[in-house]
């Protein structure tokens, strides 16, 4: 996404929330481009409005947890990667993402776990990464 888009994106989603600030997808989207942007704390500020209006979001809840993968805040991300996973058990990216934290936090044991998972969901972008490291 360009800075233009960027800018046209977040024009977009504050006239969606200025007009209906309980709409829980533009705070989900916006807070999504803030993480592109690699504003985490402003995202995960959005998401959790997101969250708060909508219980039962699991993409709000696993791009929050990326925002915390991002800040190497890997114990909250693996807990939003827990309950996207919670929301919805065939969350491909959740299971990916949660292996990917825990590999962070040097447990492989559930990384490679979470990598077989997600390759089983068909996502097997950590799956082929831990091959190449040597782990399975």
């Amino acid at each position: 996404m360009q800075k233009g888009q960027f800018q046209l994106a977040f024009i977009n989603f504050n006239k969606a929330i200025e007009l209906n600030p309980f709409y829980s997808d533009a705070y989900a989207l916006r807070g999504s481009i803030y993480g592109v942007a690699e504003k985490y704390e402003l995202a995960i500020a959005d998401l959790n409005k997101a969250i708060e209006l909508n219980p039962s979001y699991s993409d709000a809840y696993n791009n929050r947890g990326g925002a915390y993968f991002s800040l190497k805040k890997y114990e909250l991300a693996i807990a939003d990667f827990n309950k996207a996973i919670e929301l919805n058990p065939s969350f491909s990216n959740a299971y990916a993402l949660r292996g990917s934290a825990y590999f962070m936090l040097n447990n492989i044991k559930k990384a490679k776990d979470d990598a077989k998972k997600a390759a089983e969901l068909g996502n097997k972008e950590l799956l082929n990464i831990l091959k190449e490291k040597g782990y399975l």
